[in-house]
């Protein structure tokens, strides 16, 4: 299978994305701590199982590879239309909505491990990279990003006329 285009988006900002994931958590949080009759103590307990709930963060490997970052993430089972690539210079955002589902009503579902869900992971460069040069392709379920790391920006000497 070839190596399929994903297109990445230069945006000012994820902050809107993280406050918007961090709200459905905290409301799935919150409906099971009043699930649980309010008792205190499992409050963590809680946030975790509505995080768990709520997105499928996938697993990644980050590296710096001749003055570029590449970015791997194993993301099976996505198409490359389901996923939206968002970077700023500091830095990445990958989404997509995962559907799984059983086509066939008769047969018996022993284990099925597949992710259903929000498919949501942040991932934060540790330099500045140019937002406008990254790519990003999906090959056998690793979406693969390279992401040049910016030229430092240099103060210019302004002499006054």
């Amino acid at each position: 299978m070839d190596a399929v285009t994903v297109p990445s988006r230069r945006v000012k900002t994820i902050l809107d994305e993280l406050d918007a994931m961090q709200r459905r958590v905290a409301t799935r949080a919150f409906e099971l701590f009043h699930r649980r009759g309010s008792g205190l103590g499992h409050e963590l307990d809680d946030w975790l199982t509505a995080e768990q709930e709520e997105t499928w963060t996938p697993p990644i490997d980050l590296r710096e590879v001749d003055g570029q970052f590449v970015l791997k993430a194993a993301i099976a089972g996505v198409e490359p239309n389901q996923i939206d690539v968002r970077v700023t210079p500091d830095d990445l955002l990958i989404e997509a909505d995962v559907h799984h589902e059983h086509v066939r009503p008769m047969e018996k579902v022993v284990v099925c491990e597949f992710a259903h869900g929000k498919l949501f992971r942040r991932v934060h460069f540790p330099q500045h990279v140019d937002p406008d040069k990254v790519q990003a392709t999906l090959k056998n379920g690793l979406l693969t990003v390279m992401a040049p790391i910016a030229e430092p920006s240099r103060a210019v000497e302004i002499t006054p006329s």
